[in-house]
Order: C-alpha cells, then structure tokens, then sequence
C-alpha cells in the first residue's frame, strides 16, 4: 500500500511540473506573439530608426545607401562573423553607411560583443531597435519568424529614405558558424559583395 502510494505521489510531481513547464512555455510564446510586427507603422518606424541614426552618427547623413546586419545576443555566429562582414565592406565603403543593430539592450550587447573581444573599423552599432526589425518582417510578411529565434542573422540594405532594398535571411548562417574559406564561405561572400557593388 504504502510503495502504490509513493508511486502515485511519483507520478503526481512529475505530471505537475509537466504542467508547470507547458504553463510557462506558453507564456513565453504569448508574450512574443504580442511583440509581433502586425502593429506595426512601417513608415513611422523607419523614419524614427533613420532619424535616431543620424543624431547618434551624423558623419552618417551624406551616406546614399544603409548596409544593416541585424544581430541577437543568443546568436554566437552572428557575433563571430562581425570581423568578417567588417573587412568585406571595406571597399565599398563610400557611399554606404554600415551599423550592426540588435533588439537587446545596450549594456547586456556590449557586455556579449566584450566576451567574444569583436573589434569593428567599418560599422556602427545601435540597440533596442525592436520596430526597425519588425517594420522589416511586416513589410516582408515573415509570419511566425519570431517564434524561431529571429531567425538571425538578417541582412538589409536601405537607402536614405528608408526604403527596403535588400533582404537576406542568410538561414545558412543560422547554425555553427561555417569554416572560412569554405565553400558556404565563399558563396555568402560573393553573394553580398555582389549586391554592395551593384548599388
């Protein structure tokens, strides 16, 4: 009697903390949700990205054309390729202004870019750009993509006016980061050189 109890009280703890981790995970999920883009003015909100830059960079408000890589904190390869994407820009720097940007908070970004010592000559850095980032996934109907990590990195090209010129998801860089020199290396570096130089 008393090993069918403790069996049943066994069973009991563990269907609860079940149910307590379910409850959580979809708190989670419903507090992302309510961040999702739907909401969003997309004018408004590249408006006030672009005037925000510009005060906080003001050698920036010549530039005709915004190279963006959209960056996470839990996202180790978007921060181990920076020193890469920082030397593929370098020679077509002129007309483009270049800024690493993050949905996280200044402190808790920096405090991640430290960690892992990257050093950057060529970009700008911005932070807590929540609507910029989901004026990009509203205007390109990117359903649920939040719900997935970000999906980050994302690669944008604006111009001035803060019209959408380029987007790429770079899925291929979502996993571990892949060897340089590598073919996958090689094709990402092709890719964006080839778009950067067309402009």
């Amino acid at each position: 009697m008393k090993r069918s109890l403790k069996i049943i009280l066994f069973f009991s703890l563990i269907l609860n903390l079940v149910l307590i981790g379910i409850q959580v995970f979809y708190k989670a999920v419903y507090r992302v949700r309510e961040t999702e883009p739907k909401d969003i003015n997309i004018n408004v909100a590249r408006s006030a990205f672009m005037d925000s830059l510009i005060k906080l960079n003001p050698e920036l408000k010549d530039k005709k054309y915004f190279y963006i890589n959209i960056w996470d904190t839990g996202c180790l390869s978007c921060i181990q390729q920076m020193p890469m994407l920082d030397s593929i820009v370098e020679p077509v720097k002129d007309n483009f202004g270049y800024v690493f940007i993050t949905l996280m908070p200044e402190g808790y970004s920096k405090r991640c870019l430290n960690k892992e010592g990257i050093k950057t000559k060529n970009f700008k850095y911005m932070y807590n750009c929540q609507d910029f980032v989901f004026s990009i996934y509203k205007e390109k109907n990117y359903k649920r993509e939040l719900l997935r990590a970000y999906k980050f990195p994302l690669n944008v090209i604006i111009d001035r006016y803060a019209n959408l010129i380029y987007v790429d998801s770079l899925k291929a860089l979502s996993g571990p980061k892949f060897p340089e020199d590598s073919l996958a290396d090689k094709r990402f570096k092709f890719r964006l050189k080839t778009v950067l130089n067309q402009l």
